[in-house]
């Protein structure tokens, strides 16, 4: 957020950098995945302690991980709809 307030095109490049910080570790996991893919490695799921199963589980924290990730997002995209004069930078208001 501070970089933004410096300078966008700082700001950009700065998430651009994050973003394939990101990507490359998962590219990595799905490339060694592929490589040393055996199909005996994979279980049925367990049924956990309050009677859900494996899957339902991961379903339910992909989900929360989801929803919590795009709320920030959301809550950025309200404030900055707010602005009356977005040319002008947020320290001249």
């Amino acid at each position: 957020m501070l970089l933004h307030l410096r300078s966008v095109e700082g700001g950009a490049a700065f998430q651009t950098l994050i973003t394939i910080a990101k990507i490359i570790p998962f590219t990595i996991v799905i490339g060694l995945g592929i490589f040393w893919f055996k199909a005996e490695n994979f279980a049925a799921p367990t049924t956990t302690a309050i009677g859900a199963t494996g899957s339902f589980m991961a379903l339910l924290a992909g989900i929360s991980a989801t929803s919590w990730s795009y709320t920030g997002m959301a809550s950025i995209c309200y404030m900055t709809g707010e602005i009356k004069t977005p040319e002008k930078p947020c320290h001249e208001r």
